[in-house]
């Protein structure tokens, strides 16, 4: 096992297997390294000050992007070891948040929507589309749908 870093990672997410979860990073050249495993079901900000700084320690450097759910204890905890890096919400796990206002009967139709705004060329027709799909979204009596569509969208852009 390694104990320092020598290839910078340029993303960080979590993967999570019963209560134990897998921090996974990218490499440079496009390959996933496990950067540590973590005990438990909190992630709250004690427990991401706690594993950042452990990587930081382990000398891990050159983050360029963070990209998880919405778990405001790493949100807020990145800023005190990695500033430069940027945070990024995780699609899928934006889609599962909206599909909690969704009826099961038309989470199938509500996934195509989601992923017909993340598979445009831009930003601007990204939000375009949301727009259109938080529309779509009223239509179908799904107000709460559509307001988190519209709430959250940018965080995944």
């Amino acid at each position: 096992m390694r104990t320092m870093f020598t290839a910078e990672i340029k993303y960080i997410g979590t993967i999570w297997e019963h209560y134990r979860s897998k921090r996974v990073g990218v490499n440079d050249e496009g390959f996933r390294e496990v950067l540590a495993v973590a005990e438990g079901s909190k992630e709250d900000k004690a427990s991401w000050t706690a594993f950042l700084r452990h990587l930081k320690e382990r000398g891990l450097k050159g983050v360029r992007l963070f990209v998880s759910d919405k778990c405001l204890g790493l949100v807020e905890s990145l800023g005190e070891f990695y500033p430069e890096a940027l945070w990024q919400r995780c699609a899928v796990h934006f889609y599962r948040n909206v599909w909690t206002a969704v009826p099961t009967s038309k989470v199938k139709e509500v996934a195509g929507m989601l992923k017909a705004i993340h598979a445009q060329e831009d930003r601007a027709a990204a939000w375009q589309k949301a727009e259109q799909v938080a529309v779509k979204l009223k239509e179908m009596k799904l107000a709460d749908a559509a307001a988190l569509v519209l709430a959250g969208i940018e965080e995944t852009l």
